[in-house]
């Protein structure tokens, strides 16, 4: 086992990468089927990503798409609410409108909290949810903040 991990490693790094590839047949057409079936448990685990859950992975691809399509979406929307522009340009300005993907208006974007990506009852400041907001200032994890005392 010793050897075939030595091997593996030698050819991509570490063998972790490479299990958690895309192209995960080509390692098995490679070096066969009982290569994989020696690595231990610990390195067959699911990859952690740093967000909390898959709703703040989508809400991230969500940004960059509004990012991406932002200045276009500005321009165009210029053009479709002009009141001096011929009609002509304003339905050519709609038809690009509706090209554009449907969840590149930053109006679809949804603040999360950045431990726990709830989305409702987030503190802006922090950029928290109020439940961790309020474990956060109970351990005087929080600058500033002080417990309410009358």
């Amino acid at each position: 086992q010793i050897e075939t991990m030595s091997l593996v490693q030698k050819i991509c790094g570490s063998a972790s990468n490479l299990l958690f590839n895309p192209s995960r047949q080509v390692f098995k057409s490679a070096f066969g089927e009982n290569v994989l079936n020696k690595l231990t448990s610990c390195e067959q685990q699911q990859v952690r990503t740093r967000w909390p859950d898959w709703k703040m992975i989508r809400d991230n691809k969500r940004r960059k798409l509004v990012v991406e399509y932002y200045p276009r979406r500005v321009r165009l929307n210029c053009i479709r609410k002009n009141t001096i522009l011929p009609t002509e340009l304003k339905e050519i300005a709609d038809k690009e409108m509706k090209d554009l993907p449907k969840r590149s208006a930053n109006t679809m974007l949804t603040n999360r909290c950045a431990v726990t990506s709830r989305a409702r009852g987030r503190v802006k400041r922090w950029n928290v949810s109020r439940l961790v907001f309020r474990h956060l200032a109970d351990y005087n994890y929080l600058s500033g903040v002080i417990r309410a005392k009358w």
